[in-house]
């Protein structure tokens, strides 16, 4: 019946609703994620934009950086610090010594 059909549609908006509530609470996260592909991406494509992918590697350790101090994710943080020293040097190399 159409209160049945209701209640089935008012738990998937429930679930769509949590999901989007879910990205935005992890906005750094998200980005540390999207960025860290591009600059992958950047880089295997072995192209002109190559070294632009130092830049997205930099973002993307930056704000994981921040996502593991948020989450209290020791190992995670050492990691990306580590990424963040690379990367520093990987983007000074590629575009300001070169």
């Amino acid at each position: 019946d159409i209160a049945t059909s209701n209640l089935g549609g008012e738990k998937n908006m429930s679930k769509v609703s949590a999901l989007i509530q879910s990205l935005k609470s992890d906005i750094v996260g998200n980005i540390g994620c999207v960025s860290g592909i591009i600059g992958a991406v950047l880089v295997a494509s072995n192209s002109a934009l190559s070294a632009y992918g130092y830049i997205f590697f930099l973002i993307s350790s930056a704000t994981l950086v921040a996502w593991a101090l948020r989450h209290t994710h020791s190992s995670q943080l050492v990691m990306q610090a580590v990424f963040t020293a690379i990367n520093l040097w990987g983007a000074y190399n590629w575009l300001v010594a070169s």
